[in-house]
């Protein structure tokens, strides 16, 4: 039986073992978008391609048996490179949007295109969670927030965008969100300290109540909701809606403490013993020059990677940094970094690393490609009572966002294709060219077909010819232009029968993807 090195480990297989198999049997992983365990290798993404000592080029790990004596390198520079550049050339051609445009503007991150389809599918509390556990005041949010995602939403150039905030305050409104489930506090933690009931701070509290800390929220104010209760003009709407947002967050936890300002160092010194640490979350108009803190011509000076201050343990967030004006959910997200801030120091860990994932844009729709995209929403006008940022009822709630484009791509937390690039820091914009027109096949009653999004792995094929399937899915075309698909005139309906949901689930992109 052959003995190999991999990586410096050695391991003996029995023959006809490829490397891809040995290199697993050592717990080393070796990417591979194109290989399916079972199946004879497609070799048609070179991921899994391999330095081996004593050939000048790489070998493909899928293909490759093992042979006595082979020294193998899984992740030398030269094999790193051509990774990425496997995946760039990938990414050159691949046409959709990872994230939705509404999605990437929206500072807090709210999925909006998932939450849009739980509302479709009258799955209303499952959205409610999800407004109220990314946005934390959605109903608040829902009648004031200025609404980048709308500003970008595609829709708009059809009709009017889908009514995205109105949309968030009807779910919420219309729901009842089950208690939370919530771990337990890490072992031994005192509760932690926010100074301001405002946006930001509420954000920091209900993530660390999401992380299992025990939170205690002191404003100066009687009432919770800083700025947007006592500085939003005169909606007449607001205190009612911030009441009903701040009543879930009390369920999920967060401890109130009315009328309690932070007067000077001696208050923040006293909170820094009492509690494991503190979240500064008291907006602009206050001195704390007097606080002992570091500060710059913003406001408190704070690190980047985690939100704290020149004092240890204590944290800033929101406008206490630097004046946020108009868009609350700015403060929001600040909140929700400083709280992850809280819990790397408590923890002992490093601070959270944000690396952003590959994001392909599909960019300028081009002739035609609007009409593709409304083929999959609902052709109704945006109701006059969403105009008005008013809560529909279930009805309008569901006919509202039916009317979303879904510019999403429905596998982006699954892509593997998504996943290497980050991993391997491809470039979307690294080859230039003229990407393919956006396609789909909607045919299909439980899944969407998008021919711009397949990399001719084969793995569809393999598996709808195993399974039987009278049409199946074939290699369609020649070279460069060569793409995957139900052959001649046949549809994803009729080329996927029985086997839609093995596809989806073993395709590496989003070519083949659950509604």
């Amino acid at each position: 039986m052959p003995t190999l090195s991999i990586n410096g480990q050695n391991v003996t297989v029995k023959p006809g073992t490829t490397i891809l198999e040995a290199a697993g049997r050592l717990g080393i992983s070796i990417p591979t978008l194109c290989y399916r365990e079972g199946h004879p290798p497609n070799v048609s993404c070179m991921l899994c391609a391999v330095a081996v000592e004593g050939t000048s080029r790489l070998v493909a790990a899928c293909a490759t048996p093992a042979e006595d004596g082979m020294i193998i390198q899984t992740d030398t520079p030269d094999v790193h490179d051509n990774r990425r550049i496997v995946l760039e050339l990938m990414l050159s051609h691949h046409t959709g949007d990872c994230e939705a445009p509404c999605t990437i503007a929206c500072p807090a991150g709210l999925d909006i295109p998932r939450f849009l389809r739980c509302l479709q599918e009258g799955e209303t509390a499952q959205a409610a969670i999800m407004a109220t556990e990314t946005l934390v005041l959605p109903r608040s949010l829902g009648r004031i927030c200025p609404a980048p995602c709308e500003k970008v939403c595609r829709r708009g150039r059809h009709d009017a965008p889908v009514a995205i905030p109105a949309l968030h305050l009807s779910a919420t409104t219309l729901a009842d969100i089950p208690d939370p489930a919530l771990p337990d506090p890490p072992a031994d933690t005192r509760p932690v300290a926010i100074v301001g009931a405002g946006p930001a701070g509420l954000a920091a509290g209900l993530r660390l109540r999401q992380l299992g800390y025990r939170v205690a929220i002191f404003d100066a104010k009687p009432l919770p909701g800083g700025g947007l209760r006592y500085g939003a003009g005169n909606d007449s709407l607001i205190s009612e809606y911030l009441d009903a947002d701040i009543s879930v967050l009390v369920r999920y936890g967060l401890r109130l403490h009315p009328d309690q300002p932070l007067e000077d160092a001696r208050g923040l010194t006293r909170l820094r013993e009492q509690y494991a640490a503190v979240i500064l979350a008291c907006g602009t108009g206050r001195a704390p020059q007097d606080w002992g803190l570091a500060m710059n011509e913003h406001g408190i000076e704070v690190r980047r990677a985690t939100g704290e201050t020149s004092i240890p343990g204590v944290f800033a967030a929101g406008s206490a940094i630097r004046e946020i004006r108009r868009l609350a959910v700015r403060a929001i997200a600040g909140g929700r970094r400083a709280a992850e801030g809280v819990d790397s120091r408590l923890r002992g860990t490093a601070p959270p690393r944000r690396v952003k994932p590959v994001n392909v844009r599909l960019g300028t729709l081009r002739e035609g490609e609007l009409e593709r995209l409304l083929e999959s929403a609902a052709p109704d006008n945006r109701l006059a009572c969403f105009h008005q940022r008013h809560p529909g009822n279930a009805d309008a709630v569901k006919a509202e966002a039916a009317r979303c484009l879904h510019c999403d791509c429905r596998a982006a937390r699954s892509c593997r294709l998504r996943e290497f690039a980050t991993e391997y820091g491809a470039s979307t914009s690294r080859w230039s060219g003229k990407r393919p027109p956006f396609e789909h096949d909607l045919s299909h009653p439980d899944i969407v077909v998008e021919p711009g999004k397949c990399i001719a792995c084969g793995i569809c094929t393999q598996i709808t010819e195993q399974a039987g399937e009278t049409f199946g899915m074939a290699f369609l075309g020649r070279g460069i232009a060569v793409r995957i698909g139900p052959p001649g005139r046949e549809t994803a309906a009729s080329s996927l029968t029985h086997t839609a949901r093995m596809c989806v689930e073993a395709c590496p992109t989003g070519a083949l993807s659950f509604r």
